[in-house]
């Protein structure tokens, strides 16, 4: 948003909702540390929900039930389960036993059974092909997820030479976290084979005989232990209720206040990184851009037209939980209100408009309906192009939308390197850009409920299917896709720090071009190649680069968990 622009907003006017001003206080408060993440079902998921409802109400929205906040079952991570064990031995016979999520959690995908018992091996740095661990348990620190000694990798390689179980010790590198939550993301792989266990590190002394202090800064080599532990590994799954979040401001026509308009987002991230994160680094992940600011949008836009009125169609303003979780959330409220969504004329989603750059903004699903590229063309904001694009993803909450028939228009200001990490924080986002965005949707309803009949849903070009962590993908690449980038191939804005991408010596302005045998052309193409590519396995990559094409190999990591 200009300068100039901003000086017109005075207070009370109608545009003062979408002043970023206003975003600027709705986002401090989702993106801090007080709610760690907001990963659902955690006590952070239920203050951004309480925190939306109380904004609601606060603007004079009225429920469209009973309450705002709407409940919906899902399953996400893991509980305690009543069999778990750590039994230290002395002499043969049991000594101490140490207290679950005091002294140690069991770490997920840990196999569940009556328990192992064998003398302990120290890992250090790494323990050499071909040793026989047969019956043995092995103790090592707890490293990165997602590097060569992650749990999972080391439970690999030691089930591999017979080993019964593992006990990591302590916090990753760079956290503070004793104990890893009970999510895959800090697992040791699904179906490992092994019992798997975190041990906080007042433990390892007594344990190993080294100090941890020094262990972590240059591990020793690997030794046998005296050490006899018995271990037992028990999770249950975690169902519980989360919540969307309501709110209803009728229309002020007699007939057309039957018809819907939906203004959407998730309020849910992915909280120490337990879901989805691209570095697996158990710090808080802070969802600034994904999805703070469009739950920020989603309020504006609330609070914009209850002030300014006049819509003759229903508006409905949504946020939604378990996204990241595949669309869980939208997907619970879109089933249970079907006759809600045959009278629906448009829902338009704010998923990532946080980060707008060279002031563009890709609008998805422009033709998910006769009239949308009008919409869209009626749009004029200051500053702000709108990058329209035909596709419908399936990887945001449009898609609970979308394939029941649903017009559809998705917002999204383009990946970026803080994407799913524990980087993508308040000070990373463009928050004039916000005020842009919102603006342009305020526009788009407006324009939307001029009509005077409901807009028909026509098929997409790409119809929305697989939520935004397919389970049918487990490699990783590092790839920033930049979005509503037009040309040959896929636009690469830049690579993740670390990643195989950066490795294989991929550039930021490099064109995609190819991907094994797959020809690259849009996130969906390299959906597909992700999907037939395995961990470890390199592959032949083609980048136009300055014009000319480069080939370049790269090798896939795996998703772990």
């Amino acid at each position: 948003m200009t300068t100039v622009l901003l000086a017109t907003l005075a207070l009370g006017s109608p545009l003062a909702a979408l002043d970023p001003k206003t975003a600027e206080a709705h986002l401090k408060f989702l993106a801090s540390e007080q709610l760690a993440g907001r990963m659902t079902l955690s006590p952070g998921d239920s203050l951004a929900a309480d925190y939306v409802a109380k904004q609601f109400k606060k603007f004079g929205l009225a429920p469209l039930g009973a309450s705002y906040l709407v409940p919906f079952e899902v399953t996400a991570n893991g509980k305690l389960g009543p069999n778990n064990q750590f039994l230290w031995m002395r002499a043969g016979q049991p000594d101490l036993l140490l207290k679950p999520e005091e002294d140690y959690v069991p770490l997920q995908g840990s196999q569940q059974s009556s328990g192992v018992r064998g003398k302990l091996v120290y890992y250090g740095a790494g323990i050499p092909a071909g040793t026989d661990l047969q019956g043995k348990i092995v103790v090592a620190l707890r490293g990165l997820p997602t590097g060569p000694t992650s749990a999972a990798a080391i439970a690999r390689e030691v089930k591999a030479l017979g080993a019964t179980g593992l006990i990591v010790v302590g916090p990753q590198p760079g956290s503070t976290i004793e104990l890893a939550k009970l999510t895959s993301a800090q697992g040791i792989g699904r179906n490992s084979g092994i019992v798997g266990i975190n041990l906080h590190q007042k433990h390892f002394q007594d344990l190993t005989g080294l100090d941890f202090a020094k262990e972590t800064q240059s591990r020793s080599p690997w030794k046998m232990l005296d050490s006899e532990v018995q271990i037992r590994a028990s999770i249950q799954d975690r169902r519980a209720e989360s919540q969307n979040v309501i709110a209803v401001l009728p229309g002020t026509d007699p007939v057309l206040k039957n018809q819907y308009i939906i203004v959407g987002g998730h309020h849910d991230h992915l909280g120490f990184g337990e879901t989805g994160s691209r570095t697996g680094m158990e710090q808080i992940h802070f969802g600034a851009d994904d999805n703070a600011s469009g739950t920020t949008g989603v309020l504006m836009l609330a609070e914009h037209f209850a002030r300014t009125g006049g819509n003759r169609r229903t508006l409905l303003f949504q946020t939604y939980s378990g996204e990241e979780l595949g669309l869980v959330g939208s997907n619970a409220w879109a089933g249970a209100n079907l006759p809600i969504l045959k009278s629906t004329t448009l829902m338009v989603n704010l998923d990532m408009i946080g980060r707008v750059r060279s002031g563009r903004v890709t609008a998805y699903g422009t033709e998910s309906s006769r009239e949308m590229p009008a919409l869209i063309k009626a749009i004029q904001v200051a500053g702000l192009t709108v990058i329209a694009d035909p596709t419908v993803p399936g990887n945001s909450d449009h898609a609970s939308f979308s394939r029941r028939n649903v017009p559809v228009l998705a917002f999204f200001s383009g990946f970026h390197t803080e994407y799913h990490t524990e980087n993508d924080k308040l000070d990373t986002l463009n928050i004039d850009g916000i005020g842009q965005i919102t603006q342009a949707v305020a526009q788009v309803i407006r324009e939307a409920d001029k009509l005077d009949f409901k807009m028909i849903a026509r098929a997409s070009k790409a119809p929305a299917a697989a939520p935004s962590n397919p389970r049918g993908r487990r490699v990783r690449t590092g790839f920033v896709p930049s979005m509503g980038a037009e040309g040959k191939g896929m636009l690469l804005d830049g690579v993740i720090p670390g990643s195989p991408a950066e490795k294989a010596g991929v550039k930021p302005g490099d064109r995609l071009l190819r991907f094994g045998a797959i020809s690259i052309n849009g996130l969906d193409d390299l959906q597909k190649a992700l999907e037939g590519a395995k961990a470890g396995e390199p592959v032949k990559i083609v980048v136009l680069r300055e014009g000319k094409e480069v080939e370049l190999t790269i090798t896939p990591a795996a998703i772990e968990g």
